[in-house]
Order: C-alpha cells, then structure tokens, then sequence
C-alpha cells in the first residue's frame, strides 16, 4: 500500500495483517506530576512491544535517582518496569473496576468506573501519591485538541 492510498479508501485490518504500520495507535505519555513536564512518549500499539520500547525510553529519559511511578492497570506496564527500572522505582498502579455497559454502550462506550483499587507492584511506593489523574486530564487535553 502506498502512503497516499490510505487516505482515499478505508482499509480494514485483519488478524494477519496485524503487524501493518497503519491501522490504530495508541500514544504513551510520561509526565512528572509537580512541573507537567513530559519525560518520554512513545506512538504505537497498546502491546507489550510499544510498552517496553515507551518504558525504555522513559529509563532514558529520567536519573538514577529513585522515583515513584504509577500507570493505569494495563498489565504489559508490569513486565517492562521490572525489566527497564527495577530498582529505580517505587511502582504501583491504578486499576479502575468497571460497572457493566448500559444497553446500546457496548461497543464504544466501558461501564462507569465504580472503583479504583491501587495496586503496589514493586519497591514501596507512597499510597496517597499513586495517582493517574494527571495524565488522564494530559490524554483529555490530546484528544480534544485532536478532535475535527
């Protein structure tokens, strides 16, 4: 496929066309929570493979001083800190539990969150400061500055 091709058609992606460059993206942001500042991002898939090149870029892009970092509950995010920052960081995450979808929700819209349970995964990370609301406010702000 050439690069102008796939703006003049749809082109649907099937399973074995998975490893295709061109279909959906997914943009991994790490920001420091005091300054907003943006340490590392990484544009790929929601997969382990963009997971582990996001966090090595993050371990690039930070000291050696010890840190803490909290993530949503994506579970790749767990494999890749143990590899790129074992004991560098204090780490957590906030898993949300979901109620179910409302009829006709299904497809494009999860449940309401009914709980946010935060899970220490490595080192001692501080409870009160596992957090993802600062980046979560950082995706809104992506997404509507993206939307037509």
């Amino acid at each position: 496929m050439r690069f102008g091709d796939s703006f003049r058609r749809k082109k649907v992606i099937t399973a074995s066309e998975k490893d295709d460059p061109i279909g959906d993206a997914y943009a991994f942001i790490g920001i420091e929570r005091h300054s907003k500042l943006i340490l590392a991002w990484h544009l790929g898939r929601r997969d382990q493979r963009s997971t582990d090149a996001f966090i090595g870029k993050l371990r690039y892009a930070t000291s050696n001083s010890r840190y803490q970092l909290s993530t949503d509950g994506f579970k790749p995010y767990v494999s890749a800190v143990k590899m790129y920052l074992k004991g560098i960081v204090d780490f957590a995450q906030l898993v949300k539990i979901y109620s179910a979808p409302r009829e006709g929700e299904q497809r494009y819209s999860p449940g309401d969150v009914v709980e946010a349970v935060p899970v220490e995964i490595m080192g001692r990370p501080i409870r009160s400061r596992i957090c993802t609301s600062h980046i979560e406010r950082q995706n809104l702000s992506i997404r509507m500055g993206c939307a037509a």
